[in-house]
């Protein structure tokens, strides 16, 4: 019985971390690698942003750093969402430049 129970207990800890690993990889364009600083901050950024623009209704920003530059990918609400966020994230220790790639709704 305790030995299903590890086996159960591994097979969720395999399946997690194939999760974890598909989402770091999703977030990096192919052929292309990241310092571990780069995923550091990119982590940062999407830690920082995944829950306070949930709530605020703005889903699916995707960041990418390279070399201190973060590339940053989605769609916001408003002109002035998307200068806000650019005006942040300029502003973070590590970021040495920002290239949007950010839809408008309005």
């Amino acid at each position: 019985m305790i030995a299903d129970t590890l086996r159960s207990l591994s097979r969720h800890a395999g399946r997690q971390l194939d999760r974890a690993r598909r989402r770091l990889r999703r977030d990096d364009p192919p052929g292309d690698r990241q310092t571990l600083k780069d995923r550091a901050l990119a982590r940062r950024f999407r830690d920082t942003f995944e829950q306070d623009l949930e709530v605020a209704g703005v889903q699916g920003l995707h960041f990418y750093v390279k070399e201190g530059v973060v590339t940053i990918y989605g769609t916001v609400r408003h002109e002035l969402d998307r200068e806000l966020l650019l005006s942040f994230i300029r502003q973070r220790p590590g970021v040495e430049g920002v290239v949007p790639h950010l839809s408008v709704e309005n």
